[in-house]
């Protein structure tokens, strides 16, 4: 056996080698293996895989090894898209689970004075083995792959589908928004668990394993909220002042009355105005928050307990498991603790329809007594007959044997003549009256006792 389970690309890729090579070879499997003598099988193997032939229906980057240096720009790109589909085709092959695989890439065209807007994307089928899937860590692990080995695509870029044509891959948005309705429901689910999980081991480790339980409802605000916040920075302030900012520009005008001064006037005393004006230069600080959807709106926790509490106790359990949730009372978050034995509205209720049913299974033991009594009565006399008829068929076995015995005693035939057989089925039909009567004297008898 050369090779094994080969599809039918890489059998004719392999087929054609081996005819270029003169070596005889035969196909089984339908043409999904390839046979060669015993002797020259490991030979021929090493120089197959020396060979540049293009396995998993694609090249990779051998494709260059023999290049034309006529080929044009376009060609060149063309196979080096080739060259990359085919290198990343043959690393997710590799992998346990899968079978097949095929990939695409769109690579927007770039120039030196020209720059697309579009941005690069890949698209990746798989088919799997059987039995076999892929986890969600693995397909996440898949799109990271292809966004490092290809430049500039994005992990949300990277679309994974199955052979029937159903997508893998999540449905992201622009990065940093929030996923749609499954993103949404998968970290609720992941949030309640992980609070669950919490709480169960604080009662678990508290009442004993088996003892108590708890569930978690979770409120996830899925809302994006970004805030804008812009303060003004004044310059420091010297002590006593006002803080301000920095003085970069300053003016004052001073306006006298038209009346003649005179000379014996102070000049404050004299009329006039003044005006002065001062710039300012300020810093300015601008602050964006953006708050990541997921963030929790309120918590509801239930945990029943199997052991009765009284209600010390239970304002102890309610306040280990706010501790272990982060319950916050202002936010609305609640916490409800029940015991199995003070479940309010329930003891009654179990004591009613316990009684009821007591009363029914009486009222029903009660009804079908007579029709027990009767059957058990009717067994009990066909047992008998059946024991008469085994003991009366061992007397005469008995009976048999001791005359046949006592004939070889005798030196006599153990044959009996007419007289002696007419005794011996006298006795026995006298034995088998006897044991008839004493039957019925007891049906009558038992029948007596149960009327």
């Amino acid at each position: 056996m050369l090779f094994s389970d080969l599809k039918p690309q890489d059998s004719a890729a392999m087929v054609a080698e081996l005819d270029r090579l003169k070596i005889p070879y035969k196909i089984g499997e339908g043409g999904n293996a390839i046979l060669v003598d015993k002797e020259i099988v490991h030979t021929t193997r090493l120089k197959l895989m020396g060979k540049e032939i293009p396995l998993n229906g694609a090249v990779g980057l051998e494709l260059f090894n023999s290049s034309d240096f006529g080929m044009t720009e376009f060609a060149q790109k063309i196979n080096f898209q080739r060259a990359l589909q085919g290198e990343i085709t043959r690393t997710i092959s590799s992998l346990d689970e899968v079978k097949d695989v095929r990939v695409h890439l769109a690579l927007p065209e770039e120039a030196l004075f020209k720059r697309s807007n579009n941005k690069p994307k890949a698209a990746i089928t798989i088919a799997l083995k059987p039995g076999k899937k892929l986890r969600q860590e693995q397909i996440t692990g898949i799109q990271r792959l292809v966004a490092a080995a290809v430049p500039g695509i994005q992990i949300q870029d990277v679309t994974i589908v199955d052979r029937q044509g159903v997508a893998l891959t999540r449905n992201n948005a622009v990065p940093g928004e929030v996923e749609l309705s499954t993103g949404n429901l998968d970290l609720k689910k992941d949030t309640e668990t992980l609070l669950a999980h919490k709480v169960n081991e604080v009662l678990e480790h508290s009442f004993g394993a088996g003892q108590a339980m708890a569930s978690v409802d979770v409120v996830l605000n899925m809302d994006q909220v970004r805030v804008t916040t812009e303060n003004v920075i004044a310059a420091p302030a010297t002590t006593g002042q006002t803080p301000t900012g920095i003085i970069i520009r300053e003016k004052e005008t001073v306006k006298e009355s038209g009346a003649p001064a005179d000379v014996s006037q102070p000049q404050n005393a004299r009329g006039g105005s003044s005006q002065r004006e001062t710039e300012y230069q300020v810093g300015r600080k601008v602050e964006q928050v953006v708050g990541q959807p997921g963030s929790i709106q309120k918590i509801n926790v239930v945990a029943v307990v199997r052991k009765s509490l009284d209600e010390a106790e239970t304002e102890k359990v309610k306040a280990l498991v706010a501790a272990a949730v982060g319950v916050v009372a202002e936010r609305g978050d609640t916490v409800v603790v029940q015991s199995l034995h003070a479940l309010p509205g329930q003891e009654v209720k179990l004591t009613d329809a316990f009684a009821s049913t007591t009363d029914q299974a009486a009222l029903i033991k009660a009804d079908e007594a007579p029709q027990n009594a009767r059957q058990l009565a009717a067994e009990l006399d066909t047992f008998k007959i059946i024991t008469s008829l085994l003991a009366i068929l061992a007397v005469i076995i008995l009976l048999m044997y001791l005359m046949q015995l006592s004939a070889r005693n005798k030196g006599s035939s153990a044959t009996m003549n007419s007289q002696q057989r007419e005794q011996a089925l006298k006795q026995i039909q006298d034995w088998m009256r006897q044991s008839e009567a004493n039957s019925s004297a007891e049906s009558v008898a038992d029948n007596k006792q149960r009327s």
